[in-house]
């Protein structure tokens, strides 16, 4: 159905990429709306980079692409956020072979979700931590932003429970972090990438830092599992 949607949707994103196109062609150099213009192509050039994605979700599977050690997932799930402020640190430990696992799209689209939350929210620094052991492999990703707040950090990943900022503007963060802000999203972000994650044989857990403080999301999964 997701893959029927995004071809459904290309007919009028290319009209609107299309019809964005000719005005800023149009529009002077200097004109007050120039800005904008070039932000909505950017924004519709985003969309039809998602579409692509969902309508291919699955075709790599069994592939020479078809699985992934923990690292290349990792790197993989952080590329789209490079280049943009934000320091990226991936930490591996781990007694023996590196774990591989199979290429889930559901999977990389729920850790993809959680992975950009984090970067929304950081302050400087996203770190990925992945640990393994004869039995568990696991993936911790943190940020040193403001942190859940406590008023909703038990009910998150429920349906309607909102974390999201304002990704342009930049502000509220605190208020947004919190549940308050005046950001988009009807809070069904995590919902989606929790149920997916846990779809893959992993269990999912939110805590807050010590210390400096900033939001700590552990995956979980048994290794036979991963």
């Amino acid at each position: 159905l997701a893959a029927a949607a995004a071809h459904k949707l290309g007919t009028p994103l290319g009209t609107i990429t299309l019809v964005a196109q000719e005005l800023d062609l149009q529009m002077a150099p200097d004109h007050p709306f120039k800005e904008d213009i070039a932000l909505l192509r950017q924004e519709t050039a985003r969309c039809r980079e998602i579409m692509a994605g969902i309508a291919s979700l699955g075709t790599d599977e069994g592939g020479p692409l078809g699985t992934l050690t923990l690292r290349q997932m990792i790197e993989e799930l952080i590329e789209p956020h490079r280049d943009f402020g934000i320091a990226a640190a991936i930490v591996l430990h781990g007694a023996g072979e590196e774990p591989r696992a199979a290429r889930n799209p559901g999977l990389m689209y729920g850790l993809g979700n959680m992975i950009e939350n984090a970067f929304d929210f950081a302050g400087r620094t996203v770190t990925i931590e992945g640990r393994w052991s004869e039995r568990e492999v696991s993936l911790t990703i943190g940020d040193d932003g403001p942190g859940f707040s406590s008023d909703i950090l038990q009910r998150l990943g429920e349906p309607y429970v909102t974390t999201r900022r304002q990704r342009l503007s930049g502000e509220g963060e605190e208020e947004a972090r919190a549940g308050n802000g005046t950001g988009g999203g009807l809070g069904l972000g995590l919902f989606i990438a929790k149920t997916l994650i846990e779809r893959a044989g992993a269990r999912v857990t939110w805590a807050n830092a010590a210390g400096d403080g900033g939001a700590r999301i552990t995956i979980v999964w048994r290794k036979q599992d991963f």
